[in-house]
């Protein structure tokens, strides 16, 4: 579904109710209804455009390659690196310390980390989850998720896609040797 219709959607049926519920006890049901109806459309359409228009324009700011950005609010990323199991399940929970997550819980039996990051003023706080995969020994594919703790989040401003990126960059990072001496 589009976003702007879930938007839409989003705002317009709970002012809807609210707005007709209101007018409803001074002017009576049908006209609590109707009045509802139309504030609730006016409201849901103005806010949609708004908002939707601002999550758009904060991700195709954000300094990525343009294959990379997309408007959902989950976002998975894989990588794939040269190093050994634990290597990459210690790197990956290094990275994710470093980001600023807080309640780390490694699972290295399964591959994989499940933090928070912090709360910001754009979005709630968001589920970052990274497994690793032992392709072969020596191989491991990496895989970064982040999404919002809320199921309920339409828009999150790009903040989900700069979590995947930035600790995908922060990963590749370690297979540069004059970076990590820094």
């Amino acid at each position: 579904m589009n976003l702007y219709l879930k938007a839409f959607l989003a705002m317009s049926i709970p002012f809807a109710a609210m707005t007709g519920f209101i007018i409803a006890g001074d002017q009576g049901v049908a006209n609590g209804i109707a009045t509802g109806v139309a504030a609730g459309v006016a409201f849901g359409a103005l806010a949609a455009i708004i908002l939707v228009t601002l999550h758009n324009k904060a991700i195709a700011r954000l300094p990525y390659p343009e294959d990379a950005k997309s408007n959902a609010v989950k976002q998975a990323k894989s990588i794939f690196v040269d190093w050994d199991y634990d290597t990459a399940f210690t790197r990956c929970a290094q990275a994710i310390s470093e980001y600023g997550c807080r309640q780390i819980q490694p699972d290295p039996l399964h591959g994989t980390i499940v933090s928070k990051s912090k709360l910001d003023i754009f979005s709630a706080l968001q589920s970052i989850g990274m497994r690793v995969i032992e392709l072969e020994p020596g191989h491991c594919e990496i895989q970064i998720i982040s999404r919002p703790k809320m199921p309920t989040t339409l828009l999150d401003y790009g903040r989900n896609l700069k979590n995947v990126e930035e600790l995908a960059r922060n990963l590749l990072r370690y297979n540069d040797p004059e970076e990590e001496q820094e």
